[in-house]
């Protein structure tokens, strides 16, 4: 790609701590940053290239991610004179504000390259032309995500790197009518910077952060070893309804697997009206008993067939399997 600057004149004027961040960060924006959003572990084991084993899941993802995308190219162009819209990285400047979107835009320069899904051209109002590209970014699903949100944050920094300017907004099309929603950047920016902080101070550190399973380990392509490694540890995140201000209480008890917390378990009187607050020391016992545990409000004068169950157990094992095989299972 040409400038009308040269490349390594944006780069010397990068900040120290931007430039710092990219060069430990932007390899992994094309190994799914959305999952290194999501879990510290995933991030770690990038960090240290390992290779993990993709799901059916996942890859039905990957593909419906890939064709909203394609789909949303189309529409694109459709909107726009064939002279409007270039696919690929245009031989000009973006400073030339040739064309009204710009498909599948690739930022490459010494300390930065990633894959932006579009451009778009937003012509100021003013005399002063000071007309701006925005990152715009594909997305299947019907909610946005603050993830998705934060990608987007993160393709305006990537931008920011070669025309020398930061979006202030970007948009993202989603969902079944292809709904477009402008997104402001300002505070997005400052978290995306901290999450590639957080991955650059955990690229100095020889420790591993603490492994917790989490509901993205269903799509991970790590999620056997995750898991093999939690059973092994008893790790307290084996009970998936125990969150992280509940498990950071019980560390800070001095427990931290689900053998201890099993014991910490102590009958509360059952609330007359309502359903049992979910109890994950009485699940960690039944799992020790190997038992199923019952619940069922004080009502005993109303009818059985509005009497409310709640199960705080896990399955009991068939004959031949182990417990930690059902660790983390519920009924």
């Amino acid at each position: 790609m040409t400038s009308g600057k040269p490349v390594k004149s944006v780069v010397e004027k990068l900040r120290d701590r931007d430039r710092h961040l990219l060069l430990l960060s932007i390899s992994y924006h094309g190994r799914n940053l959305r999952g290194i959003l999501k879990c510290k572990t995933k991030s770690h084991l990038y960090l240290q290239r390992a290779v993990g084993v993709q799901s059916e899941f996942s890859e039905w993802q990957r593909n419906l991610r890939q064709k909203f995308k394609e789909t949303g190219w189309e529409r694109l162009r459709s909107t726009v004179r064939e002279d409007q819209w270039c696919v690929g990285t245009p031989l000009q400047s973006l400073a030339d504000r040739r064309y009204h979107f710009i498909i599948d835009y690739t930022v490459a320069l010494p300390e930065v390259h990633s894959r932006l899904h579009a451009l778009e051209l937003i012509r100021s109002a003013s005399k002063t032309r000071d007309h701006l590209y925005i990152p715009l970014r594909f997305v299947p699903s019907e909610k946005l995500s603050i993830d998705d949100r934060l990608l987007l944050a993160f393709d305006a920094f990537t931008l920011s790197q070669t025309c020398g300017k930061t979006p202030h907004v970007g948009r993202i099309i989603h969902g079944s009518q292809y709904a477009t929603v402008t997104v402001p950047l300002a505070g997005l920016l400052d978290k995306v910077r901290l999450v590639l902080g957080n991955m650059a101070a955990q690229q100095a550190s020889t420790t591993a952060p603490p492994l917790v399973l989490n509901k993205h380990c269903a799509e991970c392509e790590f999620r056997s070893r995750c898991r093999q490694t939690a059973i092994e540890k008893d790790d307290l995140s084996l009970l998936p309804n125990i969150g992280e201000k509940e498990r950071k209480k019980q560390n800070d008890k001095g427990i931290f697997t689900v053998l201890q917390l099993s014991y910490t378990f102590r009958p509360r009187r059952r609330p007359a009206r309502g359903l049992v607050k979910h109890q994950p020391a009485l699940k960690a016992l039944a799992l020790r008993k190997n038992q199923i545990h019952i619940l069922v409000p004080n009502s005993p004068k109303r009818h059985i067939k509005n009497r409310q169950t709640t199960f705080q157990s896990a399955s009991v094992p068939r004959s031949g399997q182990s417990r930690e095989n059902h660790r983390g299972g519920s009924i």
